[in-house]
């Protein structure tokens, strides 16, 4: 806690590059609290014995990719509200990855400091409103047709 009472993030950021988690963590600790994992394995552990508000993650990443962490991250944590990072351009994946693992955002690299505190901080005011983020998909991925335009619709209105 700060000294104004004020409560501070909590924010789990995982990647296999330690360069990265160590930029990360430079540029987010001054205003959250920050953990780091070197590999998805080693960040369900810490998932399964601490709280995140927050969990940020690298896409590519030996052993497990970065949506599916983030997914198992939801079984365990489900208001933990989870962001992508990725250098992989490919927009189907980054989609795929949205929609499996129900993730709040996805941050390209290299990323751009501002962009990355912005979005950060919308992460946590919406963790900190208690709202749920609501993904609904009127069809498995799995069962569309490649030649099917998809549209992915975010809305916090259950109805």
């Amino acid at each position: 806690m700060s000294n104004n009472n004020k409560h501070k993030a909590r924010i789990l950021c995982v990647d296999d590059d330690p360069s990265i988690l160590r930029a990360l963590t430079w540029v987010l600790e001054k205003e959250y609290l920050i953990s780091t994992a070197g590999n998805g394995e080693e960040a369900l552990e810490l998932i399964k014995t601490e709280e995140f508000d927050i969990v940020i993650s690298d896409q590519r990443m030996p052993g497990m990719m970065g949506a599916d962490l983030l997914y198992k991250v939801r079984q365990i944590q489900p208001r933990a509200v989870r962001i992508l990072v990725t250098g992989y351009s490919d927009m189907e994946a980054i989609l795929d990855s949205i929609n499996k693992g129900e993730i709040f955002r996805y941050i390209k690299k290299p990323w751009n400091i501002t962009d990355l505190k912005n979005t950060v901080a919308d992460a946590v005011e919406l963790y900190n409103s208690g709202d749920q983020i609501s993904f609904e998909l009127t069809e498995p991925v799995a069962e569309q047709k490649a030649e099917d335009t998809m549209i992915l619709l975010i809305d916090n209105d259950p109805e």
